[in-house]
């Protein structure tokens, strides 16, 4: 028997017998051990998060204008945001990470060496779940 069974007992008038104090056990160990289950998965997602994050360290990026927006908003849909945009392509010749928001990474392929492989890839999916 946990030892907030009984208060919660208590607290929903409940009277107190070996079964209800058991359904009441239960039902907090269940609630913990679900509450224990989203942690590890949302544990799980910031780990594969950082290893995305590990794995796109390698790409040049401009300078983000905020933390929460990224890159958004660096841009206008205008002539001074193309004129911009063009100025850090100048720079960065290849391949381009830009975020949108804090999460979402965005991987830019400028040079036709990069993007070849790419167009020319099959749809044919290769790893553990294609059939041959």
């Amino acid at each position: 028997m946990l030892p907030v069974a009984e208060p919660l007992l208590r607290l929903l008038g409940l009277e107190r017998t070996a079964f209800r104090l058991g359904a009441a056990s239960a039902l907090l160990l269940s609630l913990l051990f679900v509450f224990f289950r989203l942690l590890l998965r949302f544990l799980r997602l910031c780990w594969r998060f950082r290893v995305t994050c590990r794995r796109l360290r390698c790409f040049p990026q401009p300078p983000r204008r905020s933390w929460l927006l990224g890159h958004l908003g660096m841009y206008l849909p205008n002539e001074m945001g193309l004129q911009d945009e063009k100025k850090v392509l100048d720079n960065m010749h290849h391949v381009l990470l830009v975020w949108i928001g804090p999460i979402l990474p965005l991987l830019v392929l400028v040079h036709p060496d990069y993007i070849k492989p790419v167009v020319g890839a099959s749809g044919r999916q290769v790893g553990p779940l294609s059939d041959g």
